[in-house]
């Protein structure tokens, strides 16, 4: 029969808990540093959504201001991301999933027409028209997307995309 040695239990025991302790540590930094990351794309989307609404807003401004039947358009990429146009009440919004807690549930915050807001898990940056009728609904999702802006009456826009148009 084969004694084992004391000394080299104790050892083996030691280099095991060693990397037990190292492969913890590994995985606590790598949780953490994922839920960084997750946070800081999300931030990154939400910012992208609020340029979106802005350079939305300049061109429709600039639509409604030419005479009818002037159009423009913009590109945007919606890659996780969500596009709401409601003709119901004149609304457009980007939005996505956030990650973190870098803005407070049910914050309201508005700068002129134009708002952000978080409901639970979705935030949003958006603008409300009271003096533009939107004539189109448009929800986009996860691509990317060409908006066309065409004023096709005193106060009455149209929004198409490249999804229903021949380009």
């Amino acid at each position: 029969m084969h004694k084992l040695n004391k000394k080299g239990e104790a050892e083996t025991i030691g280099y095991i808990s060693i990397i037990f302790i190292i492969v913890i540590i590994v995985g606590l930094i790598a949780t953490a540093t994922t839920y960084v990351v997750a946070e800081q794309q999300s931030v990154t989307k939400f910012e992208n959504a609020k340029n979106y609404i802005a350079d939305i807003e300049t061109i429709i401004n600039e639509v409604m201001l030419s005479p009818i039947g002037t159009g423009n358009k913009i590109s945007i990429d919606l890659t996780n991301q969500y596009l709401n146009i409601s003709a119901d009440n004149d609304k457009i919004e980007v939005y996505h999933l956030i990650n973190g807690n870098y803005y407070d549930n049910n914050r309201l915050i508005y700068q002129g027409l134009k708002y952000t807001y978080r409901d639970k898990q979705k935030i949003y940056a958006g603008i409300q028209y009271t003096d533009v009728n939107i004539t189109t609904n448009v929800l986009i999702q996860n691509k990317i997307t060409i908006l066309y802006f065409k004023k096709i009456g005193v106060n009455q826009l149209e929004i198409t995309t490249n999804a229903n148009t021949n380009e």
